[in-house]
């Protein structure tokens, strides 16, 4: 039995108890259930939004057919395992494709549990103790389902919302990415990276979709570095690596400060995705485990990436090379756990970059829009070698 649905069944309190008493009625449901869903069903035949999805007869005998299968064959048969969970949900699917309203739905729901409760009540007249029982055992199970079912509804908005909020994430971190040489797909790729490192590395499915909607932002606060900084194809001096590492805190600046989990950790971030793991990282030289779980994600991903593409002060690397890079730094710049998984997943990693490879032909910086120095207008920007030696060239934060 799923976890999720055990602490359900724990917290409505449908015990042994409860699950025999739903049993002994499944005789006088098949008997008379017929009657109950017809009756609960026949609002959907009535004018109004319902009969654009239940127009044919057919649709609401499969509908009526449905439900009797679901309550015979897993309600009253007192059988709440994963294959009801699976058929709980898929009654709220149905009905969420076919554009069924949601208030509509738990109203269709509760005439069919009241017509129940209606049977049992005349079934058992005069036996209060049955009557009660019985009635008590209903209502709880029909917590449960009609919860299940109409989760459907609140998980598609959710969806929407992530959806929404990737897409406006992405937007806001292309206006910092055309603006570097880090054109293409480099923010696909380090977002769906992330993911996949965040999955294997512990973290629930929720929280790594979160980082993989988050993480496109890590480098938003390059707006606020000036392109003759930004631009230069050449190793910055040191004046000038010090302006560019401003963009962390520029990007925090811009981020706000927000309870929304995914806009918390795109700020975390961005504020920290330079800081190494052996303290010697920027802006705040947090050492260890007191950088940002998140951060230390992206910091891999991020690198990795950019090892891999062609810039104009130095040539792509080999995907080997960049893995070494990753692993020599283990301990290093990176939580060595992390370069651990990220190394044990390393197929993966390439797969997403075959996936999402740049095309031939890409946008150049110097095409930069004046609309985008606009947007950046308003902000004013206030060593880290690697244990790995680069070549001279190189020597630039990816």
């Amino acid at each position: 039995m799923p976890r999720s649905l055990a602490r359900w069944i724990a917290l409505l309190n449908i015990d042994e108890a409860t699950t025999a008493t739903l049993r002994a009625m499944a005789p006088l449901i098949k008997a008379h259930g017929d009657e109950v869903i017809g009756a609960a069903l026949s609002p959907l035949t009535a004018p109004g939004p319902a009969p654009i999805a239940f127009a044919e007869p057919a649709s609401i005998e499969r509908a009526r057919e449905a439900m009797r299968r679901h309550w015979l064959d897993y309600v009253f048969a007192g059988r709440f395992d994963g294959e009801y969970l699976a058929a709980a949900r898929a009654l709220g699917t149905v009905h969420f494709r076919l554009g069924i309203d949601p208030l509509q739905f738990s109203a269709t729901y509760s005439l069919l549990v009241s017509g129940i409760v209606d049977l049992v009540c005349r079934h058992f007249a005069g036996d209060v103790q049955r009557q009660s029982s019985n009635i008590a055992a209903i209502n709880r199970v029909a917590f449960l389902d009609l919860g299940l079912a109409s989760a459907v509804y609140y998980d598609a908005c959710l969806g929407e919302i992530d959806d929404l909020t990737y897409e406006l994430n992405m937007s806001l971190a292309r206006v910092g990415e055309y603006r570097d040489y880090e054109g293409g797909h480099h923010l696909i790729r380090v977002s769906r990276m992330c993911h996949a490192l965040a999955l294997a590395a512990g973290q629930s499915p929720a929280w790594a979709n979160a980082l993989q909607m988050a993480s496109p932002l890590h480098d938003i606060g390059k707006i606020g570095v000036p392109d003759d900084i930004l631009l230069k194809p050449a190793p910055l001096t040191e004046a000038e690596r010090m302006v560019m590492q401003r963009h962390t805190e520029i990007g925090a600046e811009i981020i706000p400060d927000h309870p929304s989990p995914v806009i918390h950790m795109a700020r975390l971030v961005a504020l920290r995705h330079h800081e190494r793991w052996d303290g010697r990282g920027y802006p705040g030289g947090l050492r260890g485990e007191d950088i940002p779980l998140e951060a230390r994600i992206v910091a891999i991903c991020d690198v990795y990436d950019a090892l891999l593409a062609s810039r104009p002060y130095k040539k792509a690397w080999s995907r080997k090379s960049a893995r070494d890079y990753i692993a020599a730094n283990r301990g290093i710049m990176f939580d060595p756990r992390l370069v651990d998984v990220f190394l044990l997943i390393q197929p993966s990693m390439e797969r997403i970059q075959d996936a999402f490879a740049d095309p031939e032909s890409d946008i150049s910086p110097a095409t930069v829009p004046d609309m985008l120095r606009a947007m950046r207008s308003e902000f004013r920007p206030l060593r880290e070698p690697p244990r790995v030696a680069l070549p001279a060239r190189e020597m630039r934060a990816p």
